[in-house]
Formats: structure tokens, sequence, C-alpha cells
């Protein structure tokens, strides 16, 4: 009974990481779209998966607990044939949350280095397209 409920819960989890990958997916093709409000994009997504992988990390203790329970309790392997598949699942996820995690931190960085060469170009802009000393003049 145990690991229908366990095995319920690391199945429902599998929608959210499919949403979340696809947010992720949009955020990347957003990068290179010069969108202005796709850092806050990264930031929100990267809180949220943070706070899913806070949710589901304990799966991973609790499995390994009950494998190892069940190994001293009950000589069968079935039980812990359910329990390994449970836990098999929960590391995947646990590996795609880590690489979104990843993925969204490149993207920040990436975005940031955008927004400095875009700042850089507009800047050669106006020094190409003024004279130095008349910019210095309008400064003082």
């Amino acid at each position: 009974m145990l690991y229908a409920i366990l095995d319920q819960v690391v199945d429902e989890y599998e929608p959210v990481t499919a949403r979340l990958e696809n947010d992720v997916d949009e955020i990347e093709d957003d990068l290179f779209a010069a969108d202005p409000g796709v850092s806050r994009r990264i930031y929100e997504l990267s809180r949220l998966v943070i706070m899913f992988q806070r949710a589901t990390a304990p799966l991973t203790a609790i499995l390994q607990t009950l494998m190892a329970e069940s190994r001293s309790r009950h000589p069968g392997t079935e039980l812990q044939d359910h329990f390994r598949d449970a836990l098999d699942h929960v590391l995947r996820l646990s590996e795609r949350i880590t690489a979104f995690r990843a993925l969204l931190q490149n993207a920040l960085a990436v975005n940031a280095a955008l927004v400095a060469q875009q700042q850089n170009d507009e800047m050669r802009l106006l020094t190409e397209s003024r004279p130095l000393s008349e910019l210095s003049a309008r400064r003082w």
C-alpha cells in the first residue's frame, strides 16, 4: 500500500516537471528576442524550481530508508523492486530539476551578457554620432 502511495506521488510530479521544462524552453526562446521582462521571468522560474527541488528532495532519503528496512523485514525482492522503481523515478526527477536550475543560471548569465552588449552598442552609437568634446561639455 505504501509503495502505491509513493508511486502515485512521484507520478504526479511528472506534469509539473513537464510544465517547468516548457517554461525553461520558452525562456530560452525569449532570451534572444530582446524581451525586457525575461530577467524577471528567469528569476521567478528559478524560485519555482528551487521550491520544487525542496519539495522533492526528501523523497530520495525516504525511499532509501524504506528499501533498507524492507530488506530486513521482508526478505523477498518484490517489495524492494517496487521501492527501487520509485527511487529510480525520483532520482531521474531530481536530475531534471538540477538541470533546470543549471539552465536557468546559464540563461541569467547569457541575459546579462546580452544586456551589456546592447548597452555597449548603444554607447558606441552615441559616441560615434557626436564628437567627444560635445559629450564632455554637456556633461559639465
